[in-house]
């Protein structure tokens, strides 16, 4: 086991008040108080080495906070959200804190439980709708619900909430949370919450090494968030009432996946991989990602509905959902009527790359991921076969989800019938990984 070194430029941390005390110097500590004449006959210099590792025990024990910045909306300058006043509530039963920015004085503060953000005319406004008088305008502002918690348009979020009108105009409004609250969010969405515990502690030490791995990214690049609250990073939307979820997140907490570098890794996962080899697939750099190359084959997935799927569409609807897509809309008005889809390029772990688009007029080339963006609740992954019969495209495909990395069908049948643990899972799914502990100063292996 290693300690991860985080860089204070990448990543901020903030000490708990609250520390917990080593049970074996807690002991120590009740048998001097429980026997007099034992302490008595100690030395002035014994009785300051015991105090000295009391002290060392709680200040390690101590809990370290990461923060994330999680992009939940952006509204662009052409949006009639901002072309005409707008406004977004939040709520707090204990009242408001509004700052410029995190960690900026403070320039407001409210007992009322509503405050409305509003958009107008190129600049924020923030204001009570009962009492005006709290008003205040800026390009960014950060507002905190006195007990830590909020509403926004009617969601519950921990944290903070930052509303930032960048360079260019387009709306940005960002959650500001603790990490491991963060990933306690995550799970439900990213996974099942009625699946067991040892489940989700698979997706709880995935999820925050996928989080820290965005949020050095960011840092690095200074951007004004880490994350996205969507399935092309994570799903999160706001707090959850799955008490039991959070057993599982206390008990990996600052547990991580890195690899020789001592990093997070990028630690992608889907819902079922399809039995395919990702270490055979063409667009993964596995110089910069080699634990994605896995080569062992994992059919543990096999029982799962989608392993095999397939469907038959028309092709009438078909040239529907290419004509719908805003990438294809220009090349589908040229091509007539539409009378065949064909794979040109595979590789060797049967994920398609291109396909070719035949018309009545003209052919294009088409990617296989803009053609299974196309046929969203049809197309499962980009792992398929196509056969024409008549006016119907038969797709015949296997796997869920992108395929790479975490096969999270395959992890559950692998705990339900083998009795693995997480930590088995993990070094399955991501080959060539150790487990790091977040620590702000120096690493070691344990």
């Amino acid at each position: 086991m290693k300690r991860l070194f985080l860089p204070s430029h990448a990543l901020s941390f903030f000490k708990s008040p609250k520390a917990s005390i080593n049970p074996l110097m807690l002991s120590v500590l009740r048998s001097l108080l429980g026997q007099r004449r034992m302490y008595r006959r100690m030395s002035g210099g014994k009785i300051a080495v015991i105090i000295k590792l009391l002290l060392f025990s709680m200040a390690s024990c101590r809990a370290r906070s990461v923060p994330i910045r999680v992009l939940l909306k952006t509204v662009s300058p052409s949006s009639s959200s901002l072309c005409k006043a707008h406004t977004y509530t939040s709520e707090s039963e204990e009242g408001f804190i509004t700052q410029t920015h995190i960690g900026s004085a403070v320039k407001a503060k409210s007992n009322e439980t509503f405050a409305d953000v509003m958009v107008s005319n190129g600049n924020l406004y923030v204001f009570s709708p009962t009492t005006y008088t709290k008003k205040v305008r800026g390009k960014s502002f950060t507002i905190t619900g006195k007990d830590n918690h909020l509403y926004l348009e009617g969601k519950p979020y921990t944290g903070s909430i930052t509303f930032l009108l960048t360079e260019n105009n387009t709306l940005q409004i960002i959650n500001t949370l603790d990490l491991e609250d963060y990933i306690y969010s995550v799970i439900p969405l990213e996974s099942f919450q009625s699946w067991p515990t040892e489940m989700h502690k698979v997706q709880a030490v995935v999820s925050r090494t996928y989080a820290l791995h965005h949020i050095f990214n960011a840092r690095k690049r200074n951007k004004s968030y880490d994350i996205q609250n969507r399935n092309f990073h994570q799903t999160y939307d706001g707090h959850h009432s799955f008490h039991h979820i959070r057993d599982a997140v206390d008990a990996t907490k600052n547990l991580i996946i890195s690899h020789t570098d001592n990093k997070p890794i990028l630690a992608m996962f889907d819902g079922c991989c399809g039995g395919i080899v990702p270490a055979y697939m063409k667009d993964l750099d596995f110089k910069k990602a080699p634990y994605l190359a896995r080569k062992k084959r994992c059919t543990h997935c096999k029982n799962y509905s989608l392993y095999r799927w397939s469907c038959d569409i028309p092709l009438a609807d078909v040239e529907h959902r290419l004509r719908r897509h805003s990438a294809l809309k220009k090349n589908m008005a040229t091509i007539g009527i539409l009378k065949d889809v064909c794979i040109l390029e595979k590789d060797k772990a049967g994920v398609i790359h291109r396909v070719h688009i035949k018309g009545s007029r003209k052919n294009f080339i088409c990617s296989g991921k803009k053609l299974r963006d196309s046929m969203k609740g049809k197309m499962w992954s980009q792992s398929f076969s196509l056969r024409k019969h008549g006016s119907t495209l038969r797709i015949s495909g296997n796997g869920f989800g992108h395929q790479t990395g975490l096969c999270q069908r395959g992890a559950y049948a692998l705990h339900k019938n083998n009795g693995w643990d997480f930590k088995k899972i993990l070094h399955f799914y991501y080959p060539g990984t150790q487990f790091s502990f977040l620590k702000r100063r120096n690493s070691r292996k344990a």
